[in-house]
This record gives C-alpha cells, structure tokens and sequence, in this order.
C-alpha cells in the first residue's frame, strides 16, 4: 500500500517532513494582499444524535468521528486513538453548493446506519468495521470555515483533513480505521 511506503519514509527520515515548514501557512501573501488562514480549531465532541444542533454545521469543513464509552473531555485538543475517521466537505458537490458538514454527516448516517449502498465510503468502512454499532457511542468534531475564496478553501481543507490523518499515523502507526487512503 502506498500510504504505507509514504509513512515508513517519514517515520525513517523525520528530518525530510519537518524541514517543511508549515509554521508560517497562518499568512500568506497573493498579489501583494495578506491571506489569514483561519486556525485549526476543532469543535467540542458532540453525540452523533446532536449533531444537527451544532454551530456552523452549515459550512464546509473537516471532522473527526470518535467512539466514547463514558468519561471523555469534550474539547478536542490533540489527535487521540479513540478517531476512527477524519473527514472533508467537498468533491464535485462543494461547487454546487451541497458540500455542507450537516450534508456530509447524514451521508454518512444514511451509509453507516439506514442501509444505503453508497454515498459515502469511510461510512462504508464503519459499517463493514462496526457492523453492529447504530452510532449510541458515536461522537462528531467539526472544524467549519467561511473566511477563504473558493480557489483556496477546498485546498486548505484539503491541507487541515491529510495534515490530521498524517499526525494520526505517525502517532499511532496506520491511519484511522475508517479511512482507508
């Protein structure tokens, strides 16, 4: 698998990913104007069945799906090993407009959880992973932005998705069990 080749590489060379300085992506200068990327700020964890009721979910953006038993923080502030897919708004709906994190979600739901065949690949690995699991112990984080034009929000979401599926893996060794690329 190639992603495997691309992490042992990084993980045997750690001085090639991290001469990459990502640091300053905050700023960024196009024809002589100054580009605020917003900062990488991950929602609270929120039940699966609330998550209609959170903010902005409206927009477009990445999100984490976690499984909690009981006893969790709610705010997410680092990658933990109870992830089992990140995911991004996006794809040929985002420039029709039906590339929100609520449509993104319930293709999901409607994947994992009521039986459709497709739709949404990572909710077919969920159900083919956790075939017995109707999302009781299911938890959402979302990351929403409106701030970039349309040329540089879907390839900085891009950006925020694969940088949090590369920091999982090198952290745990494989990335999330729902994401398969």
């Amino acid at each position: 698998m190639i992603f495997k080749k691309i992490l042992t590489h990084f993980l045997h060379n750690p001085d090639y990913f991290y001469s990459i300085d990502f640091r300053h992506l905050n700023q960024y200068s196009q024809n002589g104007s100054i580009i605020e990327f917003p900062k990488i700020n991950f929602s609270e964890w929120t039940k699966w069945c609330d998550r209609e009721y959170m903010n902005q979910i409206d927009r477009v953006g990445v999100y984490l799906l976690s499984h909690y038993q009981t006893n969790f923080c709610y705010k997410v502030e680092k990658i933990v090993k109870n992830i089992i897919y990140i995911g991004i708004t996006g794809g040929k709906r985002y420039y029709k407009g039906e590339a929100s994190l609520r449509n993104r979600l319930n293709a999901f739901d409607n994947v994992a959880f009521k039986g459709h065949k497709k739709g949404h690949s990572g909710a077919i690995s969920y159900r083919n992973n956790f075939p017995t699991k109707k999302g009781n112990d299911l938890f959402v984080s979302i990351f929403p932005i409106s701030t970039l034009d349309l040329v540089l929000q879907p390839l900085y979401l891009l950006y925020i998705e694969r940088k949090s599926i590369l920091e999982y893996a090198i952290k745990f060794g494989s990335p999330p069990i729902c994401n398969s690329e």
